[in-house]
């Protein structure tokens, strides 16, 4: 009867958890971002506290990458926010405009997004 439990002796249940959470997490953003970006990829993982997530804007021939390095979920006055240390981006000029247009590094998150659920989950 114990002998099933040697099986999962090696299972590395983070990064399970981690593509779980990434295949939700995509099916999410594909449904939000409909309109303009088709998602290519996206990854989580919770180890390093690192978001990569590629996508490809409607009317664009190449795809923009973006990785988001320490992040974490912030919940002030009942608004959800991803906050992170730093964006990398493919385009040199996106990423310049995100560190203006967000320089308290954290994006808002959408109206009822579950932002202690989410830190629950990824971090």
């Amino acid at each position: 009867m114990g002998e099933w439990r040697g099986y999962f002796k090696n299972v590395n249940v983070g990064l399970l958890r981690d593509k779980a959470v990434s295949t939700v997490l995509s099916l999410f953003l594909t449904h939000y971002l409909k309109d303009g970006c088709r998602m290519l990829d996206l990854r989580i993982d919770s180890r390093t506290r690192t978001l990569f997530v590629e996508v490809l804007p409607a009317g664009e021939k190449e795809p923009i990458a973006f990785e988001v390095l320490d992040y974490a979920f912030v919940e002030e006055n009942g608004k959800a926010y991803l906050s992170f240390g730093r964006i990398k981006v493919s385009r040199e000029w996106l990423e310049r405009v995100i560190e203006t247009a967000f320089p308290d590094k954290r994006l808002p998150l959408p109206d009822k997004t579950p932002a202690a659920l989410l830190k629950t989950i990824m971090e």
